[in-house]
């Protein structure tokens, strides 16, 4: 008996988090600096949801105030995936990085810094840069993040 309840609470363990939304994010092929959603009750953007992803489309604007509750107090890596879309509607993946270090980069090519992630209670704010624009896409951050009231996530 207590094998079976192990069993079934496993399972829904595994099941509940697996359930999550991937989050998808899209912005232009050539952006560099911050997006950020904001909560808003009064925003225009709409929540585009296909499947179990949700899609937060910054190819026009590098804030979207969605009219919808996606902001979830967390920022998993594990939970998006991020897009460069290029005139052509093609997409290609942006490599999400915690931190340089050491390791060599390649300094054109575009990364998600997951360790400069802000969460606030109605807004989150992302970095896309490339290691070679990184100091100045900071300052970007800083400039138009703060101003929201947010917690920086390690």
């Amino acid at each position: 008996m207590t094998k079976i309840i192990k069993f079934i609470s496993l399972f829904l363990l595994l099941y509940g988090c697996s359930n999550r939304s991937t989050r998808v994010y899209l912005v232009p092929k050539e952006y560099q600096g911050p997006v950020i959603l904001i909560e808003d009750s009064n925003g225009k953007d709409n929540l585009v949801q296909r499947n179990d992803s949700m899609f937060f489309d910054f190819e026009k604007s590098r804030v979207l105030r969605m009219n919808a509750n996606v902001i979830e107090g967390t920022f998993s890596s594990d939970d998006f995936i991020f897009y460069a879309v290029d005139s052509f509607g093609h997409r290609s993946e942006i490599k999400k990085i915690f931190e340089q270090g050491k390791r060599k980069l390649d300094a054109s090519k575009l990364y998600v810094w997951i360790n400069y992630v802000r969460i606030g209670k109605n807004s989150e704010c992302v970095l896309v840069s490339s290691s070679q624009n990184l100091e100045m896409n900071l300052v970007e951050l800083d400039r138009l993040c703060d101003s929201l009231t947010f917690e920086h996530i390690p």
